[in-house]
């Protein structure tokens, strides 16, 4: 997603009673970077004009925060995603289960990877100047500037309840996909190569069977995923709202602070 329609994004139409992905999308800390960095800024300039420290720290922040939010507006849509499959001729070679194993590793992976953005984003808003190579949270929450704050307490409850939450991104990234007997049960109801055997040689009454079990199967296992997952999805952009709470105060002081200089 472009920058340019991130910040419209932004905007959304302020309701009563707004959902959590609603609610962080309209916050203040969002919003001020908007107003902070108008589309006329965020036009290319010559390779001779240096940013002054002023219009780089709002560009900085910029930068991290969109790429922050746009993390964000990927964890909630993958929810949705599990549900998204399309039963054209493409998609059947591929497999339901195969499709349903792919979101849901998608998703462990990315909700795990917000820790990392935020930690960008923090390291931009406090102006700590780190390399966003060197950037973990020994060297950003730690710093002094952050210990000051309650950023660093409401981090390490989000990152706990993460690792309570999220388990399984080491098994997918470094030894095989994601253990679970009930999706294990699902790749095989519904692979293309193992099922098709059956399908053909098989009565219509028997293939009726399987295909009303393996889609009852399916919609439990899959409505159960997705209350789950808007679960974890739900705390963690709380304190991520919380976090931006924090950011927003030290934004705003830091301008204050480069501008006198």
């Amino acid at each position: 997603m472009t920058i340019e329609n991130q910040r419209f994004t932004w905007f959304l139409v302020k309701i009563e009673k707004m959902n959590i992905i609603e609610e962080l999308y309209a916050h203040k800390f969002l919003e001020q970077i908007c107003i902070d960095n108008p589309l006329s800024t965020l036009k290319k300039k010559s390779s001779d004009d240096l940013p002054t420290e002023i219009e780089f720290y709002k560009g900085n922040v910029l930068f991290y925060t969109t790429h922050l939010i746009d993390l964000i507006g990927q964890i909630n849509d993958a929810v949705e995603l599990l549900s998204n499959y399309n039963y054209t001729v493409k998609m059947k070679n591929i497999g339901r289960g195969k499709h349903l194993t792919y979101n849901i590793e998608n998703y462990t992976i990315r909700i795990n990877s917000l820790l990392d953005r935020i930690l960008q984003t923090i390291n931009a808003t406090f102006h700590l100047g780190i390399d966003e190579r060197h950037v973990n949270e020994k060297v950003v929450v730690r710093n002094l500037k952050v210990t000051t704050t309650e950023i660093p307490n409401h981090f390490d409850e989000l990152k706990k309840y993460l690792n309570e939450k999220s388990r399984n991104r080491n098994i997918i990234i470094h030894r095989h996909s994601i253990i679970d007997d009930e999706l294990f049960r699902l790749q095989k109801l519904y692979h293309p190569e193992f099922t098709s055997n059956y399908l053909n040689k098989s009565d219509e009454k028997d293939i009726e069977e399987l295909k009303y079990l393996r889609k009852d199967f399916l919609t439990r296992y899959v409505k159960k995923k997705r209350k789950e997952f808007y679960e974890i999805n739900e705390t963690c952009f709380k304190k991520v709202i919380t976090i931006f709470d924090l950011l927003l105060i030290k934004y705003n002081s830091v301008k204050i602070e480069i501008e006198q200089k």
